[in-house]
């Protein structure tokens, strides 16, 4: 029995000579960037590079950071991705306020990144204090616990840059040659406020007191909440206590929860602790397998400053540590019994007045940075550093951590439209779907009455959202933000 399959109607592509961008989600990272004071903290620089030059250079340092900015918001960090705009320079430079048609090329933003590279130290804190700045000019506030305190996470990522002789790449603990970035991250959302570049060999506790020191008034400057700083046994360290009760003593609301690492410590003392503690709470999941949970009090020296002299001086405290010991005398999996118990211990240090099980669980949840490492390195291209000089690279991984804020937002803001064609709502949007849900968003330029217009089609899913969003940030002035301090 022979079937009729009918005809397909052919189509066929042609050229077009309309001016189509694939990347119309560019403009509204362009005005984020003009709104907020990305540009002033390379002008500053900028003008300590022309003392002594008798010629003006063609580009500034800003205008090559934010082209720079905008090729890692479209998906790409490595040098050359910044020729792929050489095809649409007036759709660039609109994102930019630019009233010449001008792009640098890849070899230019290298050499003149390379040159700031001796600034990196200025530039990083700059860069930082300006993305506090961008997030609460939008209103854009780091959301907190339920119980309004806001979650300050601090943990080393190790990136892969292996078969590279980029300066600074050496050994990580994950067995690879690389980077080890401390990153700090604020809020539920994961707002990055700070991204600290690190040798691979870098220890984590090395110059982690004065990053914890600065990252605390940073974050004291964007919220009034109070703070929970979340740490694990890589930075159990008796120099971060001090830091966050010396604040504390100042009158900062500064909660804290750090992993302990047992280091001389055995699981068995800390089983006969458990055994002697008359308020320990015991629990029996399964046969063969018991819980304790309880908690005691460390002593801890550290110094404060009067507040009548203002002089430091020392003092002790004691600091509660709450411990969960594990026992098994049953394996679960082969049900063996076991001649000798196998024992478990976790201890955390902590100034809550949480329950033993919430500290625990609050810690647990510090685990959810590692999907906002994963969205920098995999969704951002934030793996393989792009130039060998280790300065550079660090000024790289600030403008990343603008860009990514900047992305975050506009997540966030996504996830607030009403009518957003996903099929479930969510708190949080990861940064891929802000990548090829807006800006991949497909716009026409037009040209009327000597302005440059963006049409987008009224089939697209995401027109909307993209035009709540350009309401929401992109359309207001720079010169009409709100102040901040």
């Amino acid at each position: 029995m022979a079937i009729w399959l009918g005809t397909k109607s052919m189509c066929s592509p042609e050229m077009t000579a309309l001016d189509i961008v694939n990347n119309g989600g560019l403009e509204l990272v362009g005005n984020m960037l003009l709104n907020s004071g990305f540009s002033m903290v390379f002008d500053r620089a900028w003008k300590q590079e022309l003392k002594g030059k008798r010629s003006m250079p063609r580009f500034s340092d800003s205008m090559l950071a934010m082209v720079y900015a905008l090729c890692i918001a479209n998906g790409s960090m490595i040098f050359d991705s910044a020729n792929q705009f050489t095809d649409e320079a007036e759709f660039i430079c609109h994102c930019l306020g630019l009233k010449k048609i001008d792009l640098p090329s890849a070899v230019t933003i290298r050499q003149r990144l390379d040159l700031l590279g001796a600034h990196h130290a200025q530039l990083i804190p700059e860069l930082a204090d300006a993305s506090i700045r961008l997030l609460r000019a939008y209103d854009m506030l780091p959301t907190g616990l339920p119980d309004g305190r806001i979650p300050l996470d601090f943990d080393v990522t190790p990136i892969d840059n292996s078969k590279t002789k980029k300066q600074g790449v050496s050994r990580t603990y994950k067995g690879f040659d690389g980077f080890a970035p401390m990153m700090v991250y604020i809020g539920l959302e994961g707002y990055l406020i700070e991204a600290e570049l690190r040798e691979g060999k870098h220890h984590s506790q090395k110059d982690t007191p004065q990053l914890l020191d600065r990252v605390l008034q940073r974050a004291l400057c964007l919220t009034t909440n109070r703070l929970l700083v979340r740490m694990d046994s890589g930075n159990d360290a008796v120099d971060n206590l001090k830091v966050m009760l010396s604040r504390i003593a100042m009158g900062q609301d500064i909660d804290f929860i750090i992993k302990r690492n047992l280091r001389k410590e055995t699981a068995e003392s800390w089983f006969s602790t458990a055994i002697k503690d008359p308020n320990v709470k015991i629990e029996n999941p399964r046969d063969g397998k018991r819980v304790f949970t309880g908690s005691v009090m460390w002593p801890i020296k550290y110094t404060r400053v009067d507040p009548d002299s203002m002089l430091p001086f020392d003092d002790t405290t004691s600091v509660r540590v709450v411990y969960r010991v594990t026992e098994r005398t049953i394996i679960a999996k082969t049900q063996q019994i076991c001649m000798i118990p196998q024992l478990e211990v976790e201890t955390y240090w902590c100034n809550t007045q949480d329950s033993n099980e919430d500290i625990i669980e609050l810690y647990h949840k510090h685990g959810t940075m590692e999907q906002f490492h994963s969205e920098l390195k995999t969704d951002m291209d934030v793996e393989r550093l792009p130039s060998a000089k280790f300065d550079t690279n660090a000024i790289v991984l600030g403008i990343s951590m603008f860009v990514y804020n900047i992305e975050r937002m506009l997540g966030q803001e996504c996830c607030a439209v009403p009518g957003t064609p996903v099929k479930q709502k969510s708190f949080r949007r990861r940064l891929r779907s802000v990548l090829l849900n807006i800006i991949l968003i497909p716009v026409l330029i037009v040209h009327h009455a000597r302005n440059l217009q963006l049409k987008i089609s009224a089939s697209c899913a995401w027109a909307s959202v993209y035009l709540h969003l350009w309401n929401r940030f992109a359309k207001a002035d720079r010169f009409t933000r709100p102040s901040v301090v």
